[in-house]
């Protein structure tokens, strides 16, 4: 089910057999100090974008279901995927 809003606020939905996948890029402030911005940008957009279409390549040829695997959000280094939601 689709979450639901109701007067600007979500609404908690309970999901069964769900996994959920958070990363973290060890090291990651040190590294971005010592970098220029752009690269830190650059690093991290080449990163999430091929983390991107590695769950769509794994959630069709794997599962067989596109809409299996969905991230949820990135955070700065960090990267949040959940599965089995049914989105």
């Amino acid at each position: 089910q689709r979450v639901r809003r109701a007067a600007g606020r979500v609404q908690a939905r309970r999901h069964e057999g769900i996994t959920v996948c958070f990363t973290d890029i060890k090291g990651f402030t040190p590294m971005a100090q010592s970098c220029d911005p752009m690269e830190v940008m650059h690093f991290l957009d080449e990163l999430f974008n091929r983390l991107d279409e590695l769950l769509a390549i794994i959630s069709e040829e794997v599962f067989g279901d596109p809409a299996l695997l969905y991230k949820i959000e990135t955070i700065g280094d960090a990267f949040l995927v959940a599965a089995g939601l049914g989105l």
